[in-house]
């Protein structure tokens, strides 16, 4: 994970979002519709300061990566962007889960309107790992706030 969270790497995106996208597809089989299934992949913001270090979004790359393993799968699915961190937000390496939900508590807002929702697209958070869940829980925050409701959250790994 460190790789993929410092350094970018593209390969272990891919090899990230074929999994992702593997439990995804099996989790929307089983839902009843008859309409094709259609996503909206919504990444985790990151700290401001630390896309500038890195020069990337680590979870706006693995949606990415993820949505292209969809497609090819016959998911329509599209990545958006939604949400901004505020720049007040500190690193969450070594935080408590206390001090993480303190720390990102009321951090989040939703930058942009959704474009071409449609009622039956399934809202999917995205994140690389979930160790306490309180950035999942501030994105669902913030995305409630102007009106959205996420389905599910999608993530490759949990801290233990």
């Amino acid at each position: 994970m460190k790789e993929f969270k410092s350094q970018g790497s593209a390969g272990l995106a891919q090899v990230m979002a074929k999994a992702m996208a593997s439990a995804l597809v099996d989790h929307l089989a089983q839902l009843r519709t008859d309409r094709p299934h259609s996503v909206i992949l919504v990444p985790a913001p990151s700290r401001p300061q630390a896309n500038r270090e890195r020069g990337y979004s680590p979870a706006r790359m693995l949606a990415t990566n993820l949505a292209a393993q969809l497609r090819s799968r016959g998911v329509s699915v599209s990545v958006q962007s939604l949400l901004s961190m505020g720049s007040d937000v500190k690193d969450q390496a070594g935080l408590s889960a206390s001090e993480r939900s303190q720390n990102l508590g009321g951090k989040m807002t939703a930058t942009q309107l959704l474009t071409a929702a449609k009622p039956e697209q399934k809202l999917i958070l995205i994140d690389d790992v979930v160790t306490t869940g309180a950035t999942l829980l501030e994105m669902t925050r913030a995305l409630k706030r102007i009106g959205l409701q996420p389905d599910r959250f999608l993530t490759f790994a949990e801290a233990l």
